[in-house]
C-alpha cells in the first residue's frame, strides 16, 4: 500500500495491480484508483486491461459454465443451496458436502471410480470435526499420492478477510479466497481465473424482475434476499422458511452456552 500511495504521488495515469484476488483489497484499490489483474494471469484479462476496457465484463455478459462439475463444501446447508443456486445459473453441476470428510470420500470416490475430477473446490473454512484447512490439507496430501494427476483449486470461503488468515489459507494450499455472502460476479470470476475449459457464450437473463413484497426493511430486506437467493424467489422463501424454523434450536442452545458461562462458542 506504501508503494502504491508513493506512484500515485508522482503518476496519475492508469494503474494495476497484479496479484491473487485474495491479496487485492478493493477499498485499497479504490483509493488508489488501481484496477485488479488477477493471478494466474489470463489472455482477455492482460488485453482488456491494455485496451481500458472493464475487466471480466465480457465473461459476466456470456459466460456458460456447462461441462463444470464443482464440489461444494459447507456445514449449513442453506449457503450450499444458496451456491447452487447460483452455480445452476451459469449451467455448473454442483455435488455438496457438509462436512470436510464427506468431501474427502467423494474425492477418493471418483479416484477409485477413474471419473473425471472435480473442476474446483469451494471449501467453507469453519467447520466442526475438520475444518475447512484441515479437508485441504488432507485433498493435498491425497493429490501428492497421485503422482501429479489431480491439482484441484480450492476456493476459500469465510466471513472473515484479516491479511494473517488470506496469507494462512495461501500456505496451507489453498488457491484463492472470496468473502461470505458470495456474489454472482465473484463466482464468474473464480471461475474464470481458476478453471481451464472454454465456456460457450450465453448471455445471463438481465430481464428477470421480481415484485418485492411490502415487507419492513429494518426486519427483512426482501431485495437482498432475493439477490442472495440468485433472484430466485421460491429459494428466497424456503431460506426464510428455514432461517426462521431454526430459531427455536438456536435459541435453546444459546440458552445453554449462557448457562454454562461457554462465552466463546
Amino acid at each position: 500500500e506504501a508503494l502504491l500511495k508513493e506512484i500515485r504521488s508522482r503518476y496519475q495515469g492508469n494503474l494495476a495491480v497484479y496479484g491473487y484476488q485474495m491479496t487485492l483489497e478493493p477499498n485499497m484499490l479504490n483509493e488508489y484508483r488501481a484496477r485488479p489483474l488477477y493471478q494466474p494471469l489470463s489472455r482477455s484479462g492482460l488485453i482488456q486491461l491494455l485496451n481500458d476496457q472493464p475487466i471480466f465484463e465480457e465473461e459476466q455478459q456470456d459466460f456458460n459454465g456447462q461441462g463444470l462439475h464443482i464440489l461444494a463444501v459447507d456445514d449449513h446447508l442453506p449457503n450450499l443451496i444458496v451456491l447452487e443456486a447460483l452455480l445452476g445459473e451459469l449451467n455448473v453441476r454442483t455435488t455438496k458436502a457438509l462436512s470436510g470428510q464427506e468431501a474427502l470420500n467423494l474425492i477418493q470416490e471418483r479416484i477409485d471410480q477413474k471419473l473425471k475430477p472435480f473442476d474446483l473446490v469451494f471449501m467453507d473454512i469453519q467447520m466442526p470435526v475438520m475444518s475447512g484447512i484441515d479437508t485441504t490439507r488432507a485433498i493435498r496430501s491425497l493429490e501428492s499420492t497421485l503422482d501429479g494427476e489431480m491439482q484441484l483449486p480450492i476456493i476459500a470461503l469465510t466471513a472473515h478477510a484479516l491479511a494473517d488468515e488470506k496469507q494462512k489459507l495461501l500456505k496451507v494450499g489453498m488457491n484463492d479466497y472470496v468473502t461470505k455472502p458470495i456474489q454472482m460476479e465473484q463466482i464468474i470470476q473464480i471461475l474464470t481465473q481458476w478453471t481451464k475449459n472454454n465456456f460457450t457464450s450465453k448471455a445471463l437473463d438481465k430481464d428477470h424482475h421480481v415484485v418485492a413484497e411490502a415487507l419492513d426493511p429494518e426486519i427483512l430486506n426482501w431485495q437482498q434476499s432475493l439477490q442472495l437467493a440468485a433472484n430466485k424467489e421460491d429459494l428466497a422463501q424456503d431460506l426464510l422458511k428455514m432461517l426462521v424454523d431454526s430459531f427455536p434450536t438456536e435459541l435453546d442452545e444459546m440458552q445453554q452456552l449462557i448457562e454454562l458461562e461457554d462465552f466463546p462458542q
